[in-house]
């Protein structure tokens, strides 16, 4: 036997659908929406995470024992496997797309990294195109505020706050609350190794950025495994987070196959773990994985014999 993903179906082209096709499935899901708008075909992994995100965020996503919505999700994986591109880089302008009168908060590990997606998806709801045609109510509130420090207005935003907002663990977050956070790899590996560090980034979350989310809003973390009481096992163990967690694949693009060790990791961890189906449909075909549930959901694939 074989550990795989399930294949996607090959990337739908603008030949067998008509833009007007593409935007409104651009609408409704983030995979045809990064091919669209980004230009960018997810691998199978990301296609996964996409759909659990977006069932997360739409209160369709449910634990299958305690029966409870999963509404703050935390997702694990190895560097260099996109999850910062799905879920922030296309999540946060597709969630603001959706709803420009939510405030939403990018939190990161340094002030350099927050800069660069503060300006990454900026650009995308001020100058992407095809992503004004998808959400053509999304508009930057330019008398109300524009710039990274002062943050990112929509039209329609109420209250105080901007509507995006990207921050570093170091530096004081606008407003007084928000409707979706975003914690982006917040430790980094010179943070894990100083535990002084390590205590003064959890406390800040405890004390100011968990209390900042609106209730029913929603956290979607995002970072690497780094060790036993790391800041995830911290968001799992202290704050209820449910955990999905992406396995190392190979860089085979048409495989994405796990390697002998993530399938033996797999059979060792997981013996009793119960599963549920994540489905997402785009143009051309849909995805579906094994979500498994083990002190949270696992994001696992299926067995291909």
């Amino acid at each position: 036997s074989m550990l795989r993903y399930r294949p996607m179906p090959a990337p739908a082209s603008a030949e067998f659908f008509s833009e007007a096709e593409w935007i409104e499935a651009s609408r409704l899901s983030l995979v045809p929406y990064a091919r669209y708008v980004h230009g960018i075909d997810y691998f199978s992994h990301q296609a996964l995470m996409a759909a659990c995100i977006e069932q997360v965020l739409d209160g369709s996503l449910i634990h299958p024992i305690t029966g409870r919505r999963l509404y703050k999700l935390v997702v694990t994986g190895p560097p260099g496997h996109g999850k910062t591109s799905v879920a922030s880089s296309h999540m946060l302008p597709w969630v603001l797309g959706h709803n420009p009168r939510l405030k939403t908060l990018h939190w990161t590990s340094s002030d350099p990294l927050a800069q660069d997606y503060d300006i990454d998806i900026a650009s995308t709801l001020a100058d992407n195109e095809r992503h004004r045609k998808v959400f053509p109510n999304c508009i930057p509130d330019l008398k109300k505020g524009w710039s990274g420090e002062r943050g990112r207005y929509l039209v329609g935003n109420l209250g105080k706050g901007p509507s995006f907002q990207a921050r570093s663990t170091k530096a004081k977050i606008l407003g007084t609350r928000c409707d979706l956070a975003v914690p982006d790899d917040p430790l980094d590996e010179e943070t894990e190794n100083s535990p002084t560090e390590k205590q003064r980034l959890m406390d800040k979350y405890d004390s100011s950025l968990h209390h900042r989310v609106n209730k029913g809003g929603n956290q979607i973390g995002v970072m690497h495994v780094w060790s036993e009481g790391d800041f995830r096992d911290h968001l799992i163990r202290k704050w209820r987070f449910d955990w999905l967690n992406m396995p190392s694949v190979t860089e085979q693009q048409d495989l994405d196959l796990l390697s002998p060790q993530d399938v033996a990791t797999w059979e060792r961890d997981y013996p009793k773990a119960v599963p549920a189906v994540a489905t997402m449909t785009y143009p051309g075909g849909h995805v579906e994985a094994i979500v498994t549930h083990w002190n949270g959901p696992q994001l696992w694939p299926e067995w291909i014999s």
